[in-house]
């Protein structure tokens, strides 16, 4: 672990494991399901799996196994809203997201804080002040570029199936996690997943799972 010039601690890789087994990271990233971070077994290493259910069974005896049960749960109901017409999901989620920049940058502007630093993120949920309350609870910040920089996309609360409709599909290059977030490479969850964990923002480059640019979906 390390930490970059805004104050996030970044946790980086160089080990990778498949089904138990030591494995090259060229070849972990292409498996359908990656997970790391804080909590898990080993916090040095990306897990990689064959599929959901072998991820499954593996969590299961982790200590994050009631949230990635419950991760999975809502999956299958959320997808079930893909053929919908989601215009007003759409809209209400943008404007969630943008009340949650303008309440940053007011804090930020506030306090002094840089608005891509731990300290503000910190500020703006668990240690907000009482009488305040906090912008946001368990949530990710993705952003434009690695160690967490640019343009900044939060997610908190709700599923956001689809990046693409606020110009954020396979944009991100970095992300900011306080609890977890789950990636995907697809819109609506399909395709490859990557799950993270983290505590009190750890800040994650994508490039260690082979994933920057390639984030379509996230659920924080």
């Amino acid at each position: 672990m390390s930490t970059n010039p805004n104050g996030h601690r970044v946790l980086t890789f160089n080990k990778y494991e498949l089904q138990g087994k030591k494995a090259a990271k060229e070849d972990a990233v292409k498996y359908p399901v990656l997970a790391a971070g804080e909590g898990l077994p080993n916090e040095d290493l990306v897990y990689a799996f064959d599929s959901k259910e072998s991820f499954a069974k593996w969590a299961e005896k982790t200590k994050h196994a009631e949230k990635i049960a419950g991760i999975l749960k809502g999956l299958e109901k959320v997808k079930g809203y893909e053929k919908k017409d989601n215009t007003v999901a759409k809209r209400q989620q943008a404007k969630l997201a943008q009340r949650v920049l303008e309440d940053l940058k007011e804090l930020s502007d506030r306090t002094g804080l840089p608005i891509a630093s731990t300290e503000l993120l910190k500020r703006a949920s668990d240690e907000s002040e009482p009488l305040e309350g906090r912008i946001f609870h368990h949530s990710s910040v993705l952003w434009e570029h690695p160690g967490g920089w640019g343009a900044a996309w939060p997610a908190f609360g709700v599923p956001f199936p689809d990046l693409n409709w606020f110009q954020w599909g396979n944009r991100a290059s970095s992300v900011s996690v306080n609890n977890f977030a789950l990636l995907t490479d697809n819109p609506w969850y399909g395709g490859q997943s990557v799950y993270l964990f983290g505590v009190l923002w750890t800040l994650y480059n994508l490039a260690n799972f082979g994933f920057e640019r390639r984030t379509e979906a996230i659920w924080s």
